[in-house]
């Protein structure tokens, strides 16, 4: 019973943002990340994700992924949730998302997670910007263990209309363990005024050796 009440929120969230926002613009951002460790004598080591957000006015409609890492799929994830842009200016946007994560795989063991999922998206100036993503993992059975992440802390400078450069810091806490820190850099490339979307690539050093990232980003716009 617990699950369904959790879920209730975010599903009535999702019903009332359609209601209020339909004749505003639909987007839909869609992201594909291959991730390659470099870990000293195992490094065929990495990951993939693909992932879909839906966004009409200032609520988040919906957002699904699936990711998978270790040999053979060790370890899989699939989750969705929804939410809200709470603050929306030129130079911030502050976004908060429910979202239910499920595990799966030899190392997964089946367990159901709560995020409580937050993104702070910022302009310092018309060249200098960021974001920071965090979230807690929230056990809903006896498999999973609590978890805290910072998937990231970037900070960007933009070199020109189609380059930018981004240094920053990544950690990931487990419950009754030390924090795990992952500091890193970027390159972003979006050609053609980023007509055919964007290209990322991180370096990221990481508990034991380092991480190669590529992500690409794609937006769609749909106006109702």
């Amino acid at each position: 019973m617990k699950t369904y009440r959790l879920l209730f929120p975010a599903a009535l969230l999702a019903a009332l943002c359609n209601t209020v926002v339909a004749q505003t613009t639909m987007t839909t951002n869609v992201w594909l990340g291959h991730f390659v460790s470099r870990v000293p004598g195992d490094s065929s080591r990495g990951y993939h994700l693909v992932e879909a957000v839906v966004t009409r006015g200032r609520c988040i409609l919906l957002d699904a992924a699936y990711l998978d890492f270790g040999r053979g799929g060790e370890y899989r994830e699939w989750f969705a949730g929804a939410g809200c842009n709470s603050v929306v200016s030129k130079s911030l946007t502050v976004s908060h998302e429910f979202i239910f994560a499920q595990s799966s795989g030899s190392k997964g063991g089946g367990a159901t997670y709560l995020w409580l999922w937050t993104g702070i998206f910022y302009n310092l100036t018309p060249r200098l910007g960021g974001d920071i993503v965090f979230f807690p993992y929230l056990p809903l059975d006896k498999a999973g263990k609590r978890q805290f992440v910072i998937e990231r802390a970037k900070l960007e400078y933009r070199l020109h209309p189609a380059i930018k450069l981004g240094a920053g810091y990544g950690a990931y806490q487990i419950s009754g363990e030390e924090w795990q820190h992952k500091p890193f850099i970027t390159v972003t490339l979006a050609p053609f005024a980023g007509k055919f979307g964007s290209m990322e690539f991180w370096l990221q050093k990481m508990p034991s050796g380092a991480q190669v990232q590529t992500r690409y980003q794609i937006m769609f716009k749909e106006k109702k």
